[in-house]
This record gives C-alpha cells, structure tokens and sequence, in this order.
C-alpha cells in the first residue's frame, strides 16, 4: 500500500476512481511562505470527498516564517481535524524552519488535538543529528528520498536519527488512478501507522462507555495534575498565607471536578444513570457549574 500528498496542483482528484492500493491521502492545509498564511485553494475540496469515501486522510503544513504557535492555531483552524486524522508538518527552504520550530509548532498542535505532527522534509536536511530531539519528542518521520525518481522505489534510505520512519516518499512522478498527472508517493510503515492510529481517538470512541476503573483512573490523573497545577499557583502568595490558599483552591478544585463527573451522568428512561462515554466528561468539562 502506498500513500499520496495532493494540493492544489492536482486540480479536482476523482476520489471515486481512487486507486485501491492508495491506503492514505494527505493533503496540503497551506502555506506559510513569504510570511503569509495561505490555505491551500483545494483543502476542503479533497478533505470532503476523502471522507466521503472512506479513505484514510490527513493534512500537511508547509513551513515559513511565521511564528509556530501563531503557525500551529491557524493549521488547526481550517484543517477540520476529526479523530484518526494524520498530521504533518513540511520542513522545506526557502526559510525552512529548524527543529527548535518544529518542536513548538508539534507542542502547540499536540496540546490542543493530543497528537504529535509527523515530520516532513529531505532526508539530507532531516537525518542531520540535531533532528534526533524532534524525533524524541514523538515525532515521526516523513522522509523524501527519490533516487534516481523513476516512480518507483529505489535503494531505502534508512532512518538516519529518528526513531520511526513513518512515510518514505520515493518519488514525485508517480501515476495513479483517479489523479491527473505526476503525484508525490510515499511508502507506508504499515505496522507503525497501525501503531499511530491505534493511539489516536477513532470516530466513534468518544460513545464507548467508560466502566468504574475508567472514571477512578482519570479522577486520579486529573487529581494529580490539578494538585500540581495549584502548587505552582499558590506560590504567587504571602508565605503566610499559603496553607490557606492552597486549600481553599483545593476545594473550589475538588468541587469543580465533582460537578463535571455528576453532570456526566444523564438519567435513563427508568430514573437510573446511563453509562459514561469520554464525550460525556468532555461536554461536562465545558458546562459552567
């Protein structure tokens, strides 16, 4: 199974003829070159009609220079981000960013959709040694190495200092059916995309009910982090008022978090709580007491 990365220059793909060995899509969100924030003219054209069919999708940014956060809230705004889609940020001159703007962009995009973008970019940029901390990070590769780039694949260029190698992009002149003209294609790591996705929330795990072991492992993470987060807080306070601060964010805490779990539980038909499902915690966390 092969993967593509499509954009504007492949003007109005035929999704319903989509050649079958193409296991994922990945389309261009934009681009921030020159400084500007450009959404790629056919985003939503490809996004919409990959979904429809069924196909595998993801999206990619191209780098330039622009702030990474300021970069990563735009990216998420406009790529209509669903359960189980792929990320990726391109690393390419001109102003091609280095790993310390990788690794904020990922941070950002990570915090808001708790996944890790994969990296994309030369092997000759990407396997110097520096990128091993993007790497470190959770970052996989998207390596692009084409040989002699005859549309197929030629000797594999290996790793170099990531952990994971997710995509090897072979070659820019590949055909495939469905698509007009020559079409980046990429070599899939099936066992570490299956890995990847199994670790990011499908369409549908949001309605899975949670059991008892469920709802007291996550009182106890999110215990655990609140805590931590008020021992920071409380810092800002006279040393002689602390222990009275902590506790009265303490228990303005502990009564937030038992409002979100009540508030979680809906009653059925017969008078009696209905299974908590991780959309349920996350509606609750966004309700006001």
């Amino acid at each position: 199974m092969v993967a593509i990365d499509i954009s504007y220059a492949q003007g109005f793909p035929n999704f319903d003829g989509l050649a079958d060995d193409i296991s994922l899509v990945i389309a261009r969100a934009g681009t921030l070159e020159g400084g500007g924030m450009l959404q790629d003219s056919k985003l939503i054209y490809n996004r919409e009609n990959c979904r429809r069919v069924g196909r595998q999708f993801g999206t990619y940014l191209f780098n330039g220079p622009v702030n990474p956060t300021v970069a990563a809230k735009w990216y998420l705004s406009i790529i209509d981000w669903k359960p189980g889609d792929v990320t990726a940020i391109d690393v390419e001159s001109p102003n091609a960013w280095g790993p310390a703007e990788v690794l904020e962009f990922n941070s950002f995009v990570r915090g808001e959709i708790g996944q890790t973008p994969w990296t994309y970019g030369s092997t000759s940029l990407l396997f110097q040694p520096q990128w091993k901390a993007v790497s470190d990070d959770g970052s996989l590769l998207w390596g692009a190495n084409y040989g002699a780039n005859t549309g197929t694949p030629g000797s594999d260029p290996g790793n170099g200092p990531w952990a994971t190698r997710i995509l090897w992009q072979y070659t820019s002149v590949a055909q495939h059916a469905g698509l007009s003209g020559s079409v980046d294609t990429n070599m899939v790591n099936d066992a570490a995309l299956a890995q990847h996705l199994n670790l990011t929330p499908k369409p549908g795990d949001e309605d899975m009910p949670l059991n008892q072991t469920d709802l007291d492992s996550i009182t106890s993470i999110v215990r655990e982090q609140v805590t931590g987060a008020m021992l920071d807080l409380v810092k800002v306070a006279p040393v002689g008022q602390r222990p009275e601060f902590f506790q009265y964010l303490q228990e303005a805490a502990w009564s937030a978090l038992n409002y979100t779990f009540l508030s979680a539980y809906s009653k059925g038909a017969d008078g009696q709580p209905l299974p908590v499902t991780i959309k349920d915690l996350t509606d609750a966390t966004h309700a006001k007491p």
